[in-house]
């Protein structure tokens, strides 16, 4: 293997793309479920609640492998980017088409235009990436001084996560009154750089460049804990207080979310960043680090194909067994055909 690969950010890509998987199973019934006091939705809400770190650890490997680089702008336009607009111009296409083959969806032809701009609800992702990749030069000047770098992930954590997720709770008691003027006044600053996902993405280059020290890691490892167990009881306590699913603490952008993230992320640099010698464990770790944006291109496409030709979801049977079965099912499947795609060298190089 390549000596400059780091390995376990193979590890975390093949973590990240499980728990999306998970995510995208679950999160449909979830949402769907009436009875928040049931066991089959409070199983559904601990199996989110402990996947909700994926998307961020994806943004934060993003940050490491593209910042800190010498590539130039025409390179970064058109190799990266152009590569992810040809991705989602494909991917885009071919879930409408079969949304309207398979789920007899009818189109008129503006609709159709719309969907394939607008494109299946998990390639946001691409959209959200190829922003950040559109300002990488600017975000390499800041992370050249590293004091600038954490200034600008400290600004981003206060006003991305902070201080949104604090005034939409003190909202939940107040009837929103709080929450409009905060909000209001916060948005008349204008601090558009440090919003979104450019803090995960500076964060993932810093944390991948730095030497955590033992006593910071059990910090870190003890909030991330706290953000779990968090995001688990406020969810299921909010939702059984409105008695209706409430996701207010799923988004990724929030405190919550934000610390568990970071721990999974330096819990992986500290253990799974050790060279292997079995050569054939190594192909096998890489084989399936490729194939992981793959994965997340496809998957959708097999869970929903699955409930709609066989009626397979979380709660056909004991979801407690379900979710994980059903998860490496869909997991397999898009493996395979992520795979198979991958041995087809135009393919390979512009759609997965």
């Amino acid at each position: 293997m390549n000596k400059q690969r780091i390995i376990y950010f193979d590890y975390l890509r093949i973590a990240a793309i499980f728990s999306v998987v998970v995510l995208h199973v679950v999160a449909k019934n979830w949402i769907f479920t009436d009875d928040v006091n049931s066991f089959e939705w409070q199983t559904l809400n601990f199996y989110d609640s402990i996947v909700r770190w994926g998307v961020p650890v994806f943004v934060m490997i993003s940050g490491a492998l593209f910042l800190g680089k010498n590539q130039s702008i025409k390179k970064l336009y058109t190799k990266n980017i152009l590569r992810i607009v040809v991705s989602f111009l494909f991917w885009s296409t071919l879930y409408a088409v079969w949304n309207s083959v398979v789920f007899e969806k009818s189109y008129s032809i503006r609709e159709m235009i719309l969907e394939v701009l607008f494109g299946h609800y998990h390639l946001w992702f691409l959209f959200m990436i190829t922003g950040l990749y559109i300002i990488v030069p600017l975000l390499n000047q800041i992370v050249a001084d590293k004091k600038t770098a954490w200034y600008f992930v400290i600004v981003a954590f206060i006003f991305t996560f902070l201080i949104p997720q604090g005034t939409e709770i003190i909202g939940l008691k107040f009837s929103g009154i709080s929450n409009n003027i905060i909000s209001e006044l916060i948005s008349k600053l204008e601090l558009h750089m440090v919003l979104g996902y450019s803090g995960y993405f500076v964060l993932g280059y810093l944390l991948n460049n730095i030497e955590i020290k033992k006593k910071h890691r059990i910090i870190i490892y003890i909030l991330g804990v706290l953000g779990l167990i968090f995001t688990l009881a406020a969810t299921s306590f909010l939702s059984l207080l409105q008695k209706s699913p409430a996701d207010m603490f799923f988004e990724y952008l929030t405190v919550n979310t934000f610390l568990v993230s970071v721990s999974v992320f330096v819990f992986a640099k500290t253990h799974w960043n050790k060279p292997m010698l079995a050569t054939r464990r190594q192909n096998l770790l890489l084989f399936f680090s490729k194939c992981s944006f793959g994965v997340y291109l496809i998957h959708p496409l097999i869970i929903e194909s699955l409930e709609k030709l066989f009626n397979i979801t979380p709660i056909s049977f004991n979801p407690i067994f379900s979710v994980p079965v059903l998860s490496l099912t869909v997991f397999l499947i898009s493996l395979l055909i992520s795979a198979i795609l991958n041995g087809l060298p135009i393919v390979k190089k512009w759609i997965v």
